[in-house]
């Protein structure tokens, strides 16, 4: 992103944080999920701000205990699936 923001001379893509301003979040949100080739994205409001999160695929997740092959294991809250994220 960085590189492609000097290339195209964008001047807010090369940096690593940036006012919390929805709309250009957002617009530096579609230039990387363009470029990325995203699926889709999500915005993670929280006090301080916002984070922008990309998703590069996506797979549905089985109710079914054990019939999901891509469970992870997380050492603070055990295991789950890939699905989920843990937030520490």
């Amino acid at each position: 992103m960085r590189a492609f923001g000097e290339a195209e001379n964008l001047a807010q893509l090369p940096e690593e944080s940036l006012p919390d301003q929805d709309q250009l979040g957002w617009e530096m949100t579609a230039i990387s999920a363009k470029l990325l080739e995203s699926k889709g994205a999500y915005r993670c409001p929280w006090e301080n701000g916002s984070t922008y999160v990309l998703y590069t695929s996506i797979g549905f997740v089985s109710d079914e205990p054990g019939t999901n092959t891509q469970e992870v294991e997380c050492a603070t809250h055990g295991g789950g699936f890939s699905a989920y994220v843990c937030e520490h």
